[in-house]
């Protein structure tokens, strides 16, 4: 996946879900290290429901993993 953003950036503008709901960006993964924080191969899907009390952050933290707002989910 290609996260461009944080996704606990974006959680505190958009009170939709944890990510855009622009065309890139817009998928939220929870993903383990990348390269150059640009290329991610190892992210999931989150299994839990996010909400304001429940962010994707905590979700991904979870599991040991980072909450990431994606462009192309792989």
């Amino acid at each position: 996946a290609a996260p461009a953003q944080e996704a606990v950036e974006v959680a505190a503008r958009n009170l939709d879900g944890p990510c855009s709901d622009g065309v890139t960006n817009n998928i939220p993964k929870c993903c383990g290290a990348g390269i150059l924080d640009l290329l991610y191969l190892d992210c999931k899907t989150p299994t839990q429901v996010t909400s304001i009390l429940n962010p994707l952050s905590a979700v991904c933290g979870r599991v040991g993993l980072q909450a990431k707002c994606c462009t192309v989910g792989i």
